[in-house]
C-alpha cells in the first residue's frame, strides 16, 4: 500500500498512519466518506469527522445532517454512532467540537431502531 491510498481505506476496516493517528471508512454523508482518529497528548481520542456529523445540533435534530444531503442514510447513521462509540470529542464539518457523552451515543442508538 502506498503512503496514501484510498481506494483501500474505502474497502478496509482502517490505515493506520502512526501511533496516534489512523483512518477508517465511515460512508454516509457521501460513500467515500473517512473520519480521522487522533489520540492526544492526553489519550483522547478526537475523531475528525467531515460531514458525518455536521454540527452538535444535528444529534438532537437530525433534520439537519439529512437536508445537507446522504448518499446512504442507514450507513450514516450506523457510522454516527460508531464514531461516538469509540471517541472521546468530534471535530464536525461544520461547527465546533464537542465532547462525546453518555447522553450522545444513548440519542444516536435510539436513531438507529
Amino acid at each position: 500500500m502506498t503512503a496514501w491510498d484510498s481506494e483501500k481505506i474505502i474497502n478496509e476496516e482502517e490505515y493506520i498512519i502512526n501511533d496516534t493517528v489512523k483512518v477508517i471508512p465511515t460512508p454516509g454523508h457521501t460513500l467515500t466518506d473517512v473520519t480521522v482518529l487522533v489520540t492526544s497528548t492526553q489519550k483522547e481520542l478526537i475523531a475528525l469527522t467531515g460531514d458525518l456529523f455536521e454540527k452538535y445540533e444535528d444529534i438532537e435534530n437530525s433534520n439537519i445532517w439529512l437536508e445537507a444531503g446522504s448518499e446512504d442514510k442507514a450507513q450514516q447513521v450506523k457510522n454516527r454512532l460508531k464514531v461516538a462509540n469509540i471517541a472521546d470529542w468530534i471535530v464536525p464539518g461544520h461547527g465546533a467540537k464537542f465532547r462525546v457523552t453518555r447522553e450522545i451515543r444513548h440519542t444516536l442508538m435510539k436513531q438507529i431502531c
